[in-house]
């Protein structure tokens, strides 16, 4: 119910109506600035935020940043986290890129570590018509950044500028070169090679289809005769089984690939994500620490699930915990807080990292490391258990 980090994720989005209805909602979104009541219907309360500018191409404030890495989706998800990045916009190129080239002036791949350059120049316009998988852009910011919310594709292609860069979250970045600007859906490389080989396929079949009254001759026969060229250099198949084999041929054919088929569906089934972490789940549960991290470490850094990945990785802390290998779980607990910023669960981390500290010994650190989780987040189950711990120590009251 953080309304206040929730504004500059819905504005990157132009999500401008808010439909709420539970009464801890209507009190949190009162708290906060920028939003305005736009009419109550029964238990709900249509609400709109009035800084969402609806504009679908903007010029950036801040240079984009080169990002080089092979799991964008995830480092872009980290970055999406957390809210004093979002000005600075992150483009994904490979991994082996050591230096920005032109455009851009700024490079990192320390997520916690992102420049802030200021664009320069004095403010320009834009202005952009979405229409039928095109955009067209009117602007004056000639060789600056401009973000276009809408997700990339590699199908996408542009007049008036040299490129399209993919850019956090999943947008689509460009220069503009001229004063208007189109981006517009279309085949890509690989929709241009599937129609090609299928015109060569029909083409094929074509040539060797035969002519009517005239059995054995085909139009490739025809053209071969016309060039004209030797009979030594004419396609020949000479493989003729008998039905027979062809029967078995066929019976083996249909076999293995029924053989491939279920071997590739039992290895899918026992692979599925979401298996191998029930699976590490109940290894956790039976005690099984070290095996469970195992089911753990492959949901931690899945690219496809972020859920499960922050699952993953505060199990990986979970087990250590258990174990009492308390060096191990901090350094964990701290990974996923670093890794997943603003995760629920990061009150529940800073409170296990301060078990882990009065248990091994540290008991200042940990009374510090509880004291400043009852002042972050004071409002939560952690802090009130956080409160029980520190009057166990003789620090503070017992909650109430």
């Amino acid at each position: 119910m953080d309304f206040e980090h929730a504004r500059a994720h819905l504005e990157m989005f132009n999500a401008r109506d808010l439909v709420i209805r539970s009464d801890a909602a209507k009190a949190a979104i009162r708290k906060s600035a920028g939003y305005r009541l736009r009419e109550t219907i029964g238990d709900y309360e249509l609400w709109e935020l009035t800084t969402v500018s609806g504009d679908y191409v903007e010029a950036l404030k801040f240079e984009p940043v080169v990002f080089p890495t092979r799991a964008w989706k995830q480092d872009s998800y980290r970055w999406f986290r957390k809210p004093d990045t979002l000005d600075s916009h992150l483009v994904f190129v490979d991994e082996n890129i050591s230096a920005p080239s032109a455009p851009f002036q700024a490079l990192t791949r320390d997520l916690d570590n992102i420049p802030k350059i200021p664009v320069d120049g004095a403010p320009c316009s834009v202005e952009s018509r979405v229409g039928n998988q095109q955009i067209e852009i009117d602007t004056d910011c000639i060789g600056r950044p401009l973000l276009v919310k809408m997700s990339y594709h590699p199908n996408w292609h542009v007049e008036g500028a040299e490129r399209i860069w993919l850019t956090s979250p999943s947008f689509m970045l460009i220069y503009p070169q001229t004063g208007q600007v189109r981006l517009y859906y279309g085949p890509g490389r690989w929709d241009h090679l599937g129609r090609n080989l299928s015109i060569l396929a029909l083409l094929t079949l074509l040539l060797n289809i035969p002519l009517p009254g005239a059995p054995g001759r085909t139009p490739w026969r025809l053209i071969v005769e016309r060039i004209p060229m030797k009979s030594a250099q004419l396609p020949r198949f000479n493989f003729d089984p008998s039905p027979r084999a062809r029967r078995n041929i066929m019976a083996g054919t249909v076999l293995t690939l029924a053989l491939a088929v279920g071997w590739g569906s039992w290895v899918v089934y026992h692979t599925n994500p979401i298996r191998v972490f029930d699976r590490a789940v109940a290894l956790k549960d039976q005690g099984r620490y070290a095996e469970a991290r195992e089911g753990f470490q492959l949901a931690s850094h899945e690219s496809g699930s972020s859920d499960r990945a922050e699952a993953g990785a505060y199990y990986i802390a979970i087990t250590y915990y258990l174990e009492q290998k308390d060096a191990e779980a901090i350094a964990a607990f701290e990974d996923l807080i670093r890794r997943f910023p603003l995760s629920e669960r990061e009150p529940e981390a800073e409170y296990h990292i301060g078990l882990c500290l009065l248990r091994s010994g540290k008991e200042e650190r940990g009374i510090e490391a509880l004291q400043a989780l009852r002042e972050r987040y004071p409002d939560t189950q952690w802090a009130g258990y956080a409160s029980d711990r520190l009057q166990e120590h003789g620090v503070g009251e017992i909650r109430k």
